[in-house]
């Protein structure tokens, strides 16, 4: 059997030479291997991107997201699952994926916002049941976050679910207790009770089919041993002093905290150090691959990209640049990286430099061009940006995203920007 460089080699070879059909079915033996890296299911989905068949390149990029989830390399996975999104928005069950992937990493608030994204578009589709879903896997990713619970609450009410509306109820106003917020800690009780005071006297068995709660947010302030407090348990001194400055009467049952929050306290290994890792890492390249290795020096940097390293994504790119067959891909790639960290001055000139490269006749021409505008509009300079979109329409109308682009600029006179990768 082929080693697989030799495989990829190949494919890079057709793929140079224009022969897509020839580039994919050298990706496929990658594919066919017991051994398959993550990361040629998204070079097979490229290549099914540019002979413009979507649907299959999505296929292998939800492949590259399951691989890379697998090895446990999530920030690879959440950027390949950002990049289905971008293809095919109405795929939100990738939303739902993302906040799972970003909870993995302890990355709890973006977790929390991919998790609201599939909230609204399942309430937009009218489908309350997910809306709900989305909510509670976003209550679980920030736990005390009030306005998140009470909008869960809301749900459970409006879906006649009172008890578990008066459990969340409950639930938060322990959280504003532990804050020393003892006014609106007892206004959320006394709302539980209403709506079902039976519901709070009852155990609550967590169900094992449930999805694992996220590991708490990393901060600097909490040294990792150190255990969590349990919620409730408070000295007989600081009772009184809260029964004594709390102008609202607290119910019995909140002062003895028969409502009890259990924060699960994980383990946590030793921290790594991640510069001196990439400093060995890119030793041990530098080693092996030499400054005229243009190729290489090209998959290095998309590598550090997928891993969201883009300061060393960059210096490949830039070694890459040098060279001719390299040149326009490095610096759209180039450009990619910017936008990412937000250098829209920077991406934008690297675009445009990748379009001195290219023709309007180029199959990555109009690619390139909507980059260009998306850049534009981040930049505010909408007009700019509606011109740009409407040169990649005179060359391909049908370009993933453009529609909606056109429509926004052209009816509002501008729009938030799409983030790109």
């Amino acid at each position: 059997m082929q080693k697989s460089s030799v495989i990829k080699a190949q494919a890079q070879k057709y793929l140079s030479g224009g022969n897509l059909d020839k580039a994919l079915a050298e990706y496929e033996k990658l594919l066919a291997m017991d051994d398959v890296d993550p990361y040629d299911f998204v070079l097979a989905g490229d290549v099914q991107l540019k002979k413009g068949a979507t649907d299959k390149a999505l296929v292998l990029y939800g492949q590259a997201v399951d691989a890379y989830e697998k090895v446990g390399l999530y920030k690879n996975a959440a950027a390949i699952g950002k990049r289905v999104l971008r293809l095919d928005p109405s795929l939100c069950e990738m939303y739902k994926r993302l906040g799972r992937i970003r909870a993995s990493e302890g990355l709890v608030t973006e977790a929390a916002q991919d998790f609201l994204k599939y909230h609204e578009i399942m309430l937009r589709n009218g489908d309350r049941e997910g809306a709900t879903e989305g909510l509670e896997l976003a209550c679980k990713a920030m736990p005390r976050d009030a306005a998140l619970s009470e909008k869960l609450a809301k749900f459970y009410e409006e879906a006649d679910r009172t008890a578990d509306a008066a459990r969340e109820l409950a639930r938060i106003s322990q959280v504003m207790r532990d804050r020393g917020d003892e006014e609106k800690a007892a206004s959320f009780y006394e709302r539980a009770l209403q709506l079902d005071a039976e519901a709070l006297s009852m155990p609550v068995v967590e169900e094992e089919s449930r999805t694992e709660e996220p590991a708490p947010e990393k901060s600097s302030a909490v040294p990792a041993e150190e255990t969590i407090e349990a919620p409730g348990e408070v000295s007989a001194t600081d009772e009184e002093e809260a029964k004594k400055d709390s102008p609202v009467e607290i119910p019995e049952e909140f002062r003895s905290g028969s409502i009890n929050v259990k924060e699960k306290v994980r383990f946590r290994p030793p921290a790594i150090d991640i510069a001196e890792v990439l400093k060995q890492f890119k030793a041990q390249v530098d080693s092996k691959v030499g400054t005229d290795d243009y190729q290489c020096r090209y998959d290095l940097g998309v590598t550090y990209k997928e891993m969201g390293l883009f300061e060393e994504a960059l210096n490949e790119f830039r070694v890459a640049a040098a060279d001719d067959k390299q040149r326009a891909k490095a610096f759209e790639m180039a450009g990619l990286c910017h936008f990412e960290m937000n250098e829209y001055e920077e991406a934008l000139e690297a675009f445009r430099r990748a379009l001195q490269e290219r023709t309007r006749q180029d199959e990555d021409y109009p690619g390139l061009c909507f980059n260009l505008g998306v850049t534009l509009e981040a930049m505010g300079r909408t007009e700019e940006a509606l011109d740009t979109f409407k040169e990649v329409a005179s060359i391909n109308p049908e370009f993933p995203g453009l529609a909606s682009k056109l429509l926004i600029l052209g009816r509002q006179g501008g729009g938030t920007s799409e983030q790109i990768a």
